[in-house]
This record gives structure tokens, C-alpha cells and sequence, in this order.
């Protein structure tokens, strides 16, 4: 099946796509357009604190180079599987339990 993505920006609401990018800059409207992302939707982010707030995958600056976080649980919580490949060269692998 086709992919489709959306990028979030000032005003917009998530509708059906396969991946949804939150740019930090929506940080006071964070939670609210992660709660809106399709259901299945891949939530990508760069916002610190972001997986708590439901993100599946957050980016993040560290050592001045752009690494990411996962959230096990959003993830499932949206029924995503995640690769171990993927989850092996994660900055950080989060897991509530």
C-alpha cells in the first residue's frame, strides 16, 4: 500500500497518513497533535520530552549529531512494530514496564 505523510505545522490537524512529523516549534500544541495523529500513524518529533507525551520517535542533538529515542510503548500503544535493527542504533530504547 502507498505511504503518506504529513507535516504538521501552525494550524494544521493530523488526517490519514502512515507517518506524522511534529516539529518542535508545535511544542505548546504537542500533546494535542499527537492525541489527533491517525491511529496507526508513525509519530516522529524533535521536541525534548516528546515520547512522554505519546511520541513514537523523538529526535534529539547530542555530541552535536542528530540521534533519535523510541518509545516501545507508544509504539505499540499505536500497533506499530518496531525492527530491532532500528531499536539497536537508538539513542535511547524507553519502556514504561
Amino acid at each position: 500500500a502507498p505511504q503518506t505523510h504529513k507535516i504538521l505545522t501552525k494550524g494544521d490537524v493530523a488526517v490519514a497518513s502512515d507517518i506524522v512529523f511534529i516539529c518542535d516549534g508545535e511544542r505548546a500544541r504537542l500533546k494535542q497533535l499527537i492525541q489527533s495523529a491517525p491511529g496507526k500513524a508513525l509519530v516522529v518529533t524533535e521536541s525534548p520530552g516528546a515520547l512522554s507525551d505519546g511520541s513514537v520517535i523523538n529526535f534529539v542533538l547530542s555530541n552535536y549529531r542528530v540521534r533519535f529515542e523510541i518509545s516501545l510503548d507508544a509504539g505499540r500503544r499505536r500497533g506499530l512494530r518496531l525492527s530491532s535493527r532500528l531499536l539497536d542504533v537508538a539513542l535511547a530504547v524507553k519502556q514504561d514496564h
